[in-house]
């Protein structure tokens, strides 16, 4: 009993410990997305049949293609973000 108290207490403070950093900062590919992608992306566009990112290889053609047609002249680098 006084190992699963000692768990419960060190699992308590694990996890006070991880809300009080608060939540953790967006990435630079979720920063780019939502201010860039996500105003024609539904969650349905993720989801849909006939998708034309099927793969990696495919998602990243489909986002240099998209960046450029809206003139972001994304790098390589965010690409891959």
């Amino acid at each position: 009993r006084t190992a699963a108290s000692a768990l419960f207490a060190a699992l308590s403070a694990c996890s006070l410990l991880s809300h009080a950093q608060g939540p953790s900062a967006p990435t630079r590919g979720e920063l780019l997305y939502t201010t860039h992608c996500i105003s024609c992306h539904t969650t349905q566009m993720h989801w849909r049949d006939g998708r034309r990112a099927v793969d990696w290889e495919t998602l990243k053609g489909q986002v240099r293609r998209w960046q450029g047609n809206a003139g972001l002249q994304w790098a390589d680098a965010d690409i891959v973000e």
